[in-house]
């Protein structure tokens, strides 16, 4: 509720037992409060310019003198360790669980002995493809059903079809 500045005073002074060069100082402070708030909001935007600028300075000449980092380069730093012993944790993870297969073997396979098991199995199914290479589908004139004709090659007789 709004009251009046003369109904405000009346108060003050009965009640509280105020006097009137009390009121009126403590007027001209609330003022004075006032008018502070209001230049510290006016200067805030040159103030805050300067202020920044000199923390700025000051942070590189302290690094420049300590021969320290940015912090944003200490963080990207620190960033790549974590991932690096992401992956040496991982790495470290599955040779154990490698080693754990093979632990009934005496001997824990190599890198260089698992690319030589896959160079033999490359190899069997090469030889496999070439055994199994005479056999081709072919399709009866009279049912168009596909027919496989084998040749067999260690026959006596020479070469002859037999159909499955």
């Amino acid at each position: 509720m709004v009251l009046p500045r003369d109904v405000r005073q009346q108060m003050l002074r009965k009640e509280w037992d105020v006097t009137q060069a009390q009121i009126a100082s403590a007027v001209r402070s609330n003022i004075k409060a006032k008018n502070q708030r209001r230049a510290t909001v006016n200067n805030l935007g040159k103030a805050t310019r300067m202020e920044e600028m000199m923390e700025s300075a000051g942070k590189k000449m302290m690094r420049g003198l300590l021969l320290k980092r940015s912090t944003t380069k200490e963080v990207e730093k620190l960033q790549e360790q974590v991932k690096e012993a992401e992956i040496a944790r991982k790495q470290h993870s599955l040779e154990e669980q490698m080693a754990d297969e093979y632990l009934n073997d005496d001997e824990v396979p190599t890198e260089d002995d698992a690319l030589d098991e896959i160079e033999a199995e490359e190899k069997e199914a090469e030889e496999e493809a070439k055994m199994e290479a005479p056999i081709a589908p072919v399709m009866a004139k009279e049912n168009k059903a596909p027919i496989i004709v084998a040749e067999e090659q260690d026959s006596d007789e020479g070469k002859e079809s037999t159909e499955f």
